[in-house]
């Protein structure tokens, strides 16, 4: 009777009570309901989170969260390229499995002996044939005990090879005799994108920054100063009281001048985008692909106590134009859609992007 008589005193009151008295007033009703299984410490941090969530209503960015000192050092790993798991990426092909791209040296998949172009067939058991792509996604990223059998085809041959979980750092960059793969901007991503362009024997440089999920913005601003000159206006930061940061490039002078082709999707995301955006609006770099994620938020961290951190998405990205990319993303100059797969003669499956951006480097488009 109590909780009903408190909760239509609440209705009928003739003012509504003050926010700071709302808050408060609903603590204790929940806890007088669930007492013991509530847990305050939980009820702050939702609270705070619910705070957040309306921020980010408002502003439209990257989401906001409240986050302990552990999850805030987890999340700072993150961004300069340490991951959890077994150190591939993998391609999905419908109903036969999941091919292996690429094998991280600091990872436990390439301890175990897992190569790249290995075709994933099974799981602990679990069979991957037949099955459809959000159901082999589930099965390899569902927990797993220790170590994990991946029984896989190699050569027409069938192999069990068991793997552990563990902690590596995903390279920044890989390439080919065609392009330069950008993974990540992880910790010295521009360094290592430098490295791979003096590697780079063709007159025209393919990046690709397709499924680039971001990463440090300052690497990502590091890595557009490659191609541009001195004080070049790379972007703009815009706080929550609207004023605008000029972010400008700071290298002495354009170390590499070679026409760009830059290769983008929807996995393209956050300082990913800013590096294509400062090279696609100083008319640097040609864009080929779809268009991108449409993350333009950079968050920054205030601390509440030792342990309890937000991390608030209160800075939007723009572009040297002062346009912002955030949730339309950012448009390729030539639009390709990706195809799952278009065979050629010779048998072999085309990336219909690379190919169009390679054509256009050796001027067979118009």
């Amino acid at each position: 009777m109590f909780f009903l008589a408190f909760l239509f005193n609440l209705v009928v009151s003739a003012e509504p009570p003050s926010p700071d008295v709302s808050v408060k007033q609903t603590k204790i009703l929940l806890q007088g309901l669930f007492g013991a299984r509530l847990n305050q410490d939980d009820l702050n941090r939702a609270a705070i989170q619910g705070m957040l969530s309306r921020i980010d209503d408002l502003t439209g960015l990257m989401e906001s969260k409240v986050l302990t000192a552990r999850e805030k050092d987890e999340y700072l790993s993150y961004q300069m390229g340490m991951r959890e798991g077994y150190g591939i990426f993998v391609r999905i092909m419908s109903r036969r499995g999941l091919v292996i791209d690429r094998v991280f040296v600091d990872g436990e998949a390439y301890q175990a002996g897992l190569l790249a172009n290995d075709l994933i067939v099974a799981i602990n058991d679990h069979p991957l044939t037949g099955r459809t792509a959000s159901e082999m996604e589930t099965i390899l990223n569902q927990p797993h005990p220790e170590e994990v059998a991946f029984d896989i085809i190699r050569n027409d041959e069938l192999l069990r090879i068991a793997v552990k979980h563990g902690e590596f750092k995903i390279s920044n960059t890989s390439q080919t005799d065609d392009f330069i793969k950008v993974h990540f901007f992880g910790a010295n991503a521009a360094n290592n994108l430098s490295q791979a362009m003096q590697k780079h024997s063709n007159k025209r440089i393919i990046i690709d920054l397709r499924d680039n999920a971001g990463g440090l913005f300052e690497e990502a601003i590091n890595a557009a100063g490659l191609f541009l000159e001195e004080r070049t206006v790379i972007g703009y930061r815009r706080s929550p009281n609207g004023q605008e940061e000029e972010i400008v490039s700071g290298n002495d002078k354009v170390v590499f001048s070679t026409p760009i082709y830059l290769l983008v999707n929807g996995g393209t995301s956050g300082a990913a985008e800013l590096f294509v955006a400062a090279l696609q609006k100083n008319k640097t770099a040609i864009v080929v692909g779809e268009t991108s994620s449409g993350n333009a938020g950079e968050a920054n961290f205030y601390p509440l106590s030792d342990n309890l951190f937000i991390m608030l998405a209160d800075t939007e990205l723009l572009d040297p134009t002062k346009t912002t990319w955030n949730s339309i993303g950012i448009q390729p100059d030539v639009f390709v859609k990706a195809a799952v797969s278009f065979p050629s003669y010779e048998g072999r499956v085309i990336d219909i992007q690379l190919e169009t951006a390679l054509q256009l480097g050796r001027g067979k488009i118009p």
